[in-house]
């Protein structure tokens, strides 16, 4: 058979190659505790936000039955708390202990901000019984710290097995306060009906930290420090009450940038500006973007030529606004005369997408940087923002993953994310 010489294939879009990737890691914020619970194997003092383990071994994700992992912390130590559903109680497997062949759960736990250091491993039981097993070249010393200081309890009732877990910073080798991220997964087996259920596998081994989530512990400003501070370009921050000036009414003249770069952002006319809001995403403070007033802020240009740039923005827009105003811009630049999605930086919600407060994270190569916006892409097309943005940073290059973790990790600290 003879065809044709291809003449015309298909090619990517502009914006292809500079779209974010979806997610691989997900991050769970640990809660503040404000008492110790009781570690008794009863979870009746847990509230809040759990994680769903619902992923099996070969990546499937079951929405039924999932376990639920609780996780807090305090100056000493940190707490889990699991509750495994189960079909009957007399079908538990425990003689042995042997994991795999019994009914059991699994926490591996690494301090990221100490990428070298060990992969810490605890496995419990149904009938209370738990271990620290060497799985990743753990130190003899650590691992008897670990049996001897964490405190370990289960229950079982007529629906579920349940447990508790106190682990004390100083005996997994940690400082407290040093504590910001860590790289975690939780595992459970149920004998019975054959499953796992884990947080986040890919391949490999359930205690293997390439696999499983972020857990995000102290998340103050200090992870943004060192190279990820002297880095912005471009640091608009609401929560910042120094940096936002307004007026009378509430509008916003100037929201000033922290970067120390001085790349304000302006308005001059007063019905373009966003309002101020001092408590209006999740009690905290925001500027308030209307599609429907066409509120808008200008800043200088980033650059006169090309350049990469990584934008982080902490935003919600539960309204879906004007139907006609589709992809709307939260921060924009072009080259002055083209779009920006052909040739600048286009941070746009997709489509007529909504949501809560998140934030959202843009990768940009080779892209004009010229007339900065925030709000819209330009006056003269339907691209206005409508809700609320607290936080935008801005870098002229790419981030590392262990980078952006960090930024990812103290956003969603300050803005309760």
């Amino acid at each position: 058979m003879i065809l044709p010489q291809a003449v015309n294939r298909p090619c990517a879009s502009p914006a292809d190659t500079f779209r974010q990737p979806i997610p691989d890691r997900p991050f769970f914020r640990a809660s503040r505790l404000e008492s110790a619970p009781v570690i008794d194997g009863n979870l009746k003092d847990w509230l809040g936000r759990a994680i769903d383990l619902k992923q099996s071994l070969e990546g499937a994700i079951f929405e039924a039955s999932a376990t639920q992992a609780w996780i807090g912390y305090d100056a000493d130590a940190l707490y889990v708390a699991l509750s495994m559903p189960m079909r009957d109680p007399k079908a538990l497997r425990t003689s042995g202990h042997l994991w795999g062949a019994t009914d059991g759960v699994e926490i591996a736990l690494q301090n990221q901000d100490a990428a070298s250091g060990p992969i810490l491993s605890l496995r419990g039981w149904p009938d209370g019984h738990f271990r620290a097993p060497d799985l990743a070249g753990v130190p003899l010393s650590l691992l008897q710290s670990l049996e001897k200081r964490v405190t370990y309890r289960s229950a079982v009732d007529r629906k579920s097995w349940t447990c508790e877990w106190r682990i004390p910073f100083d005996a997994c080798g940690w400082r407290s306060a040093s504590v910001a991220t860590l790289a975690c997964n939780l595992t459970v087996r149920n004998v019975a009906d054959n499953a796992w259920r884990t947080w986040k596998i890919a391949s490999g081994a359930t205690y293997d930290l390439h696999n499983g989530g972020t857990l995000v512990v102290n998340a103050g400003e200090s992870l943004l420090s060192g190279s990820l501070k002297d880095g912005l370009e471009v640091w608009l921050d609401a929560a910042d009450s120094a940096t936002v000036e307004k007026g009378v009414d509430g509008k916003v003249v100037a929201w000033k940038d922290k970067s120390g770069k001085s790349r304000h952002a302006m308005q001059a006319r007063n019905e373009f500006r966003p309002h101020y809001r001092a408590a209006g995403l999740n009690g905290k403070a925001t500027l308030h973007f209307d599609d429907l007033r066409r509120t808008r802020l200008e800043l200088p240009d980033l650059s006169d030529k090309p350049i990469t740039a990584t934008v982080i923005v902490v935003l919600s827009n539960p309204d879906a606004g004007l139907t006609h105003n589709t992809n709307q811009r939260i921060f924009t630049a072009s080259d002055g005369t083209a779009y920006d999605y052909l040739c600048g930086i286009s941070c746009n919600v997709p489509g007529a997408e909504t949501g809560g407060p998140r934030q959202i994270t843009y990768e940009f190569r080779d892209r004009w940087a010229k007339r900065v916006r925030v709000g819209c892409f330009s006056p003269n097309d339907h691209t206005f923002f409508n809700g609320d943005i607290s936080e935008i940073l801005v870098y002229n290059r790419t981030l590392t993953r262990e980078e952006k973790t960090k930024i990812m990790a103290y956003l969603m600290g300050k803005w309760d994310l």
